[in-house]
């Protein structure tokens, strides 16, 4: 925010300029998360966010107290290391999904 010319007050233009891809995503994510809502939904977030801004999102969900819906290509680059187990059940055309998970 800090090198905004407006700082939070900044009017982004369409496609969100000036700020990038990861700056657009971690803006949806706050907006998200705003308020502590009882069910926080990220939708690829991760893909844009990129790897350096991982850890932005991995505390966001574990500090959520509700529940949080969460649709990643690459789950196991997202979660795993958070999570004490993870069952994929891998199913042909189905693409993965989780059959347990616990914390």
């Amino acid at each position: 925010m800090a090198r905004l010319p407006d700082r939070e007050r900044t009017t982004l233009r369409r496609g969100g300029e000036p700020l990038s891809a990861a700056e657009q995503a971690q803006v949806r994510l706050a907006r998200a998360a705003y308020g502590d809502p009882a069910l926080l939904v990220v939708d690829h977030l991760d893909a844009q966010l990129g790897r350096a801004r991982l850890d932005v999102l991995r505390a966001t969900l574990l500090a959520h107290e509700g529940v949080a819906v969460v649709a990643t290509d690459h789950p196991e680059a997202l979660l795993a290391d958070t999570l004490d187990a993870v069952d994929w059940d891998l199913d042909a055309g189905q693409g993965s999904r989780p059959a347990t998970l616990s914390r």
